[in-house]
């Protein structure tokens, strides 16, 4: 969880300032940085502090392999900037197989820090060759590994109506990955937690 520490302003003859503490949401962070910038504007010294406890995740008890992903990303959008970060959101293609086979489709949106950490929360679309329709949500952190790659993970949920498939709607997943934006490329491995 990232949190931000941003200044309360009291005009008057004195300027002094004094911090709240809120969770940082790219929305939020989008709005603070128009607040601070117009602070700037009117010449006051803007005080903030991002604090990234990303690196702290917890560890997780990965059970059974439920399946690998291998895609490619198709788009790219940069929603927003900041001097924090900026805000992307991306399209993929790729083929999930292990205790099932299917086509995946995903739009996943990540808030890149400037200190090379990363938030991610994705939607996606699994259809088998049966038919089978599987809806994955996962959200978590990534970190660069170099200047072009970063890794993630994260945790996932399925949902279904597939009777073959319904063990996934009780089945809470984690998910380890990397991708490569040069390339577009990605590969991740989901795990049932335990």
């Amino acid at each position: 969880m990232f949190t931000i520490l941003y200044p309360i302003f009291v005009i008057g003859k004195t300027r002094s300032a004094r911090f709240c503490r809120v969770r940082r949401d790219p929305i939020f962070v989008s709005y603070i940085t128009r607040v601070l910038h117009q602070i700037d504007l009117y010449g006051y010294n803007r005080y903030y502090k991002i604090m990234s406890n990303a690196q702290q995740t917890e560890n997780k008890s990965k059970g059974e392999l439920i399946g690998e992903l291998r895609g490619k990303s198709i788009t790219t959008t940069i929603k927003e900037t900041s001097p924090f970060g900026v805000m992307i959101s991306s399209n993929h293609i790729a083929q999930f197989t292990g205790k099932y086979n299917a086509s995946h489709m995903e739009t996943d949106n990540a808030f890149l820090s400037t200190d090379g950490t990363n938030r991610y929360d994705s939607k996606a679309v699994q259809n088998t060759m049966k038919g089978d329709l599987v809806v994955v949500t996962s959200r978590g952190n990534g970190k660069a590994t170099s200047p072009t790659t970063r890794a993630w993970e994260g945790e996932v949920v399925f949902m279904t109506q597939s009777q073959k498939l319904a063990w996934l709607n009780t089945t809470k997943g984690w998910i380890e990955g990397t991708s490569n934006y040069t390339t577009g490329e990605y590969q991740a491995k989901i795990y049932a937690q335990k």
